[in-house]
């Protein structure tokens, strides 16, 4: 009976002891902060992260490329951010590593009442320059074009300033949020503007072609499409071992289908 007993205590204890084990793996949690096109493009596959890689990852509140900047600053975690971070920022912020996950093309935008379904570069960057003032200019109606523009992270390179320098742009009207962008590009008819793909909704827009590329071909950067905003995690100098588990695998072959289907090529490099 006791030969049973000490039997049957040390099997509880080996599950018992696994299961605490495997319990505290699973809890392993990472926090990231910022990017909404890197939340968009992740959201719908959070249980995948998670189950592939034993911890618990929190983007529960995403926002811009200053709270990555933050969050890792202030030890909060990992930072999402659709903008180029120079070395001058990674330092002020504590020698911060980025690891590039993919390019996002960056979309010209009209109403869907606009006709118009190609621009060459040249002329995109007049439009948004007031340069060319109305769509029957570039093979649309006889109406006035309006510059809608969004001008985030306003001291980092990339994203918009890959269509025009900030000091070159004339728009119309400013906007600070996507929302806000979509809907006024949907509200009024000579509207143009600029979104990522991962925004892209036929329901509310009309995307142009540049120089005959389609930004939603998956070749779009191997046929030489001239607006991206590159997607990064921004890790602290010395990661934990589950934010390190993240980004790998967020690196990896294995998450190359969450990219695509927002129109986000895979890429570790920073520039086509």
């Amino acid at each position: 009976m006791k030969l049973r007993l000490n039997v049957f205590l040390a099997s509880f204890l080996t599950v018992f002891i696994s299961g605490i084990s495997f319990t505290q793996a699973g809890d392993s949690t990472v926090v990231i902060r910022g990017s909404h096109a890197l939340y968009l493009t992740l959201e719908p596959h959070m249980k995948t992260i998670n189950r592939a890689t034993k911890v618990n990852v929190d983007f529960s509140k995403p926002g811009g490329c200053g709270d990555a900047v933050k969050n890792v600053t202030t030890g909060g975690g990992v930072g999402a951010v659709c903008c180029h971070l120079d070395d001058a920022e990674l330092a002020r912020m504590g020698g911060a590593v980025l690891h590039p996950l993919a390019l996002e093309p960056l979309m010209i935008t009209i109403n869907k009442k606009n006709r118009v379904k190609n621009l060459t570069t040249a002329q995109v960057r007049m439009i948004m320059s007031g340069k060319i003032k109305n769509w029957n200019e570039v093979g649309g109606a006889d109406q006035k074009i309006v510059v809608v523009m969004r001008p985030h992270c306003g001291p980092r390179p990339g994203h918009w300033k890959t269509i025009l320098p900030r000091e070159q742009w004339q728009p119309h009207i400013k906007v600070d949020k996507f929302l806000t962008m979509i809907t006024t590009v949907a509200k009024l008819p000579g509207a143009i503007g600029h979104l990522g793909s991962v925004l892209y909704d036929p329901k509310m827009m009309n995307v142009v072609k540049v120089d005959g590329i389609d930004p939603l071909d998956p070749a779009v950067f191997d046929k030489g499409y001239p607006f991206f905003r590159p997607i990064s995690l921004a890790l602290p100098a010395s990661p934990t071992a589950a934010e390190t588990k993240v980004a790998t695998f967020l690196e990896s072959p294995a998450a190359k289908h969450f990219y695509t289907e927002k129109y986000v090529v895979p890429s570790q490099r920073f520039a086509p």
